[in-house]
């Protein structure tokens, strides 16, 4: 099997003179030539991130029931009933953070080698992973996503359709009972699924 890689004892500036793709490899090509390059990469993170943002904007899939008190006004889950805080790191700066640490570090690895291609092609993975990555998270959300622990503060149930539910003795209930504004609602019904969170939640009580 003939080897593709260059001579190890071949002087560096001598093995790309000699071989027009190597040299292609690390100069830095036209706009055009790029987006010849990378086009498929860039319309399926569109594609990607259009479906994501789609998926976002719709309600949850399955209609989540709930239940609120018991007939004796007593809260069914406390652990709903949390008050809605801000967040400690605001998403924005996730999302910056996410992007320009990796990016950062990419563009350090390359102050030696100095390689175009090597800076797109990690540029273009770490994108896709944060696209995936949100898309995946989106996806579960909505489809399978849980209560938040401030879930029962923005719902603001009407009490006096307590009674009024579903299921054994009329204690579940649907968002048609929240009072509360709609987009906090919505973000309300869909936590991330956490199977390590489950798994401490109950073996602590028993430690």
């Amino acid at each position: 099997m003939t080897s593709l890689a260059p001579e190890a004892s071949a002087p560096r500036s001598s093995v790309y003179k000699n071989d027009a793709n190597l040299l292609f490899i690390n100069q830095r090509p036209t706009f055009k030539a790029w987006i010849k390059s990378v086009w498929i990469d860039l319309i399926t993170l569109a594609i990607t991130g259009a479906i994501s943002q789609g998926i976002f904007m719709l309600q949850p899939l399955p209609e989540r029931n709930f239940p609120i008190t018991f007939r004796d006004g007593q809260i069914v889950y406390p652990q709903f009933a949390y008050p809605l805080r801000p967040n400690i790191v605001p998403i924005w700066l996730t999302t910056l953070l996410s992007f320009g640490v990796p990016a950062i570090l990419i563009l350090l690895c390359q102050i030696r080698i100095r390689s175009f291609w090597d800076v797109n092609n990690a540029i273009l993975g770490l994108i896709y992973s944060l696209v995936n990555a949100s898309a995946f998270q989106v996806f579960i959300k909505w489809l399978i996503g849980g209560l938040r622990p401030y879930f029962l503060a923005v719902c603001k149930p009407d009490l006096s359709k307590v009674g009024e539910g579903v299921g054994f003795q009329n204690i579940m209930y649907t968002r048609a009972v929240c009072t509360g504004k709609e987009s906090e609602i919505k973000e309300a019904l869909e936590s991330m699924p956490s199977g390590p969170t489950y798994y401490i939640d109950r073996r602590l009580p028993e430690n």
